[in-house]
């Protein structure tokens, strides 16, 4: 190793700055869709239901990182994917694997 331990970063660290613009464009794409809804009248914006988007924003967070990690991504990647599985949400997957998997 050719640096002194103080300038070695821990893995927490490392991993922290690989995973936050990931969980902020994650979020992003799940409050504009909530916004998206609220812009269509089926539900107000300071709702309960903005406490869920949050909860499926993690659930897309962890997803993306599982596709990053299988397809070892990059960061721009790993931003990509979490914004387009981020966007999609639980019901938009399901519907491209199921459309998938019965040939439509």
């Amino acid at each position: 190793m050719d640096k002194p331990p103080h300038d070695i970063e821990p893995e927490w660290l490392t991993a922290l700055k690989f995973w936050w613009p990931v969980v902020g464009l994650t979020l992003f794409a799940r409050v504009l869709w909530h916004r998206n809804l609220v812009a269509k009248g089926s539900r107000r914006f300071w709702g309960r239901e903005l406490w869920w988007e949050l909860g499926t924003a993690v659930l897309c967070f962890a997803i993306s990182m599982g596709v990053v990690d299988y397809f070892k991504m990059s960061i721009e990647g790993a931003c990509g994917v979490a914004t387009f599985i981020g966007w999609l949400g639980p019901k938009g997957i399901q519907a491209i694997l199921l459309g998938r998997w019965k040939g439509v």
